[in-house]
């Protein structure tokens, strides 16, 4: 019924008589119960055929695909922080002398 409200006379006028109606409504159900969709699925590709702005109705195949999450991309790696160094004693002075070697002889 949501997909009549959602499409009016494009889905009705599919089926022009109860028999196509009965055929289409059982090809679905099993459709959907094949593709293993839970009713938060549904309501999804339900969602995204009311906002799609298109004309006609979906296949079967088509709403189904909407009816699945859509899959992200991931856009860059996942952060692995560098092991942290050991702490030298040494080279910490070293370092030290030769900063304050540099900006006394900017100073000066």
């Amino acid at each position: 019924m949501r997909l009549l409200a959602i499409y009016g006379a494009a889905w009705s006028s599919q089926f022009p008589n109860q028999q196509l109606l009965a055929l289409a409504k059982r090809e679905w159900e099993i459709g959907v119960e094949d593709a293993g969709l839970d009713e938060e699925s549904l309501l999804q590709g339900l969602v995204k055929c009311r906002d799609s702005g298109d004309r006609y109705p979906p296949t079967l195949p088509v709403f189904l695909s909407r009816c699945k999450p859509e899959r992200v991309v991931a856009c860059h790696r996942r952060y692995v922080a560098l092991p942290k160094p050991e702490p030298n004693r040494d080279l910490a002075k070293r370092s030290i002398a030769e900063m304050r070697g540099a900006l006394r002889g900017r100073a000066g």
